[in-house]
């Protein structure tokens, strides 16, 4: 069953998603009691793994002898799992509209306006207009334009009010939209362009100065105009201004709308990864956590996987700084790892876990713990999941003070294995991970080589002829591949990761 769209979809569910889809599956669809009975046997199948999709292990055989008393999977079984998955369907919509119905805030002014409820969509128009206004952002004006239009056509339904459609006012909502939506738009090009260290055109850059002077003299405009105007100029590359922007969004924290905070995060992201300034590559730390710690990253209940395994990897970064002041604890990053971990999706908890507990071994130099941490059989989420723990468990088996050669090599070979029938990855990243086992092998053979009689120019000459690799071929990890041609007497290395 785990290969079924109806196990794939309804493994997205949380706990309460999962319990709550009985009574939408009978009360809000046409459900036959056949199908009811099917969800019926897929989720006491979860239950009775403590929750947890991963460790389902029904088979089609299975589910169509308790449906049918057959274990042939025939078309009525198939056309039964086709219309339950159908229903699934309407009930993930419904959780994508309820999501959207949170962020939105509209919706009941909506009904109220359509339905000619005078007084309720007056109550709700006023509601809206009180928290819009305590609000900054190009989400809080939309809204705001959105809620006039609607406000609008509430008016000309009701004829008995007095009251006339404020169409001055529902232009300045539009025009000042627009304004702060091309601000923002010219942020996100200039956010690219300086990934690619693309420059904008001057006369298109003209123009947009010429709205950045408009916006800045309207009054409700101002503090979200300051914000994004400290953004453009750390974008081209003004350091003091990513500071200042840093000050600003600690002033502006709790007014600035989600949506805009989400994107002037990603842009201080971007600058402190391609700055060449030192300074800043625990700033993009800290920017990744302060993004989880205020619910950025999540999307619905849960953070993304790899943003779970980003935020993980950042923790363990953060044990690794050579300041001392500011580097984390092995039980500090033990619990935060938790943390992340337990707002991730369901499925992927139990190996992600593991994963990260593993590599957390490994940084702390318990190489047994992380070989016994990483072996165990459970499924990856993903193949970077797997190719990253097979990294690690070579460098571990490399390291380890009573290792033997038959097993770290068994363990290249098996990497290799595994990347070559791999089909999920682009090659650029496979050839990555093909570099580093022939860089950890070459290392390897280096060492040994210095254990020999008269050993150690064999030895020099290979991690030689390594260099000369590491410069040329993008290879994972290559930095700590450099650490080690120095613990094994080899200077003058220049290699990037």
């Amino acid at each position: 069953m785990k290969n079924t769209d109806i196990f794939k979809l309804a493994s997205t569910f949380s706990k309460k998603e999962a319990i709550k889809c009985a009574a939408y599956l009978s009360h809000f669809t046409d459900a036959k009691p056949q199908i009811l009975k099917l969800w019926e046997i897929i989720f006491d199948a979860y239950k009775s793994k403590k929750s947890d999709w991963t460790q389902i292990d029904l088979t089609k055989e299975m589910v169509n002898q308790q449906l049918f008393g057959s274990t042939e999977d025939d078309s009525k079984a198939r056309a039964i799992r086709s219309k339950l998955f159908k229903h699934l369907k309407s009930y993930a919509e419904f959780l994508q509209f309820q999501k959207e119905r949170s962020e939105d805030g509209q919706y009941l002014f909506r009904y109220a306006a359509k339905r000619n409820i005078g007084s309720l969509a007056e109550s709700e128009h006023k509601q809206l207009v009180k928290t819009l206004n305590k609000n900054i952002g190009v989400a809080c004006l939309e809204q705001q334009y959105k809620a006039s239009k609607t406000y609008i056509d509430t008016l000309i339904l009701d004829q008995r009010k007095k009251a006339l459609p404020d169409y001055q006012t529902h232009f300045k909502y539009f025009h000042n939209y627009t304004l702060l939506k091309q601000i923002q738009l010219y942020c996100v090009m200039l956010n690219h362009a300086f990934i690619a260290n693309s420059p904008l055109d001057k006369n298109f850059e003209q123009k947009i100065q010429n709205i950045f002077e408009e916006a800045s003299k309207v009054e409700e405009l101002q503090n979200i105009v300051t914000l994004y105007k400290a953004c453009s100029l750390m974008l081209k590359n003004d350091t003091a201004k990513y500071e200042t922007l840093k000050e600003l969004m600690e002033q502006y924290d709790t007014s600035i709308n989600i949506f805009d905070k989400k994107l002037i995060y990603v842009f201080m992201y971007t600058f402190c990864i391609i700055s060449e300034n030192k300074n800043f590559i625990n700033e993009t730390r800290l920017i990744y956590l302060k993004q989880f710690e205020d619910h950025l990253l999540h999307e619905g209940d849960f953070i993304p996987l790899m943003h779970g395994k980003g935020l993980c990897t950042t923790v363990l970064k953060l044990t690794q700084i050579e300041a001392s002041n500011n580097r984390w604890s092995k039980e500090q990053a033990e619990a935060k790892i938790k943390e992340i971990i337990k707002e991730m999706p369901p499925q992927y908890r139990k190996a992600c876990q593991q994963f990260h507990m593993g590599i957390l071994s490994f940084y702390f130099k318990d190489y047994k713990t992380a070989i016994e941490t990483l072996r165990k059989k459970i499924g990856f989420p993903n193949a970077f999941f797997d190719f990253d723990a097979r990294t690690v468990l070579l460098r571990s088996y490399y390291l380890l003070d009573d290792g033997d050669d038959d097993t770290f090599l068994n363990q290249a070979r098996a990497f290799q294995e595994a990347l070559r029938y791999d089909k999920s990855i682009s090659k650029d990243h496979k050839d990555g991970y093909k570099n580093f086992i022939y860089a950890i092998k070459s290392l390897n053979k280096a060492r040994n080589f210095k254990l020999e009689y008269q050993g150690n120019l064999k030895a020099m000459n290979t991690l030689s002829e390594l260099e000369t690799f590491l410069t040329s071929k993008p290879t994972k990890v290559a930095s700590w591949i450099s650490q080690e041609m120095e613990v094994l007497g080899y200077t003058s290395v220049t290699t990037k990761d």
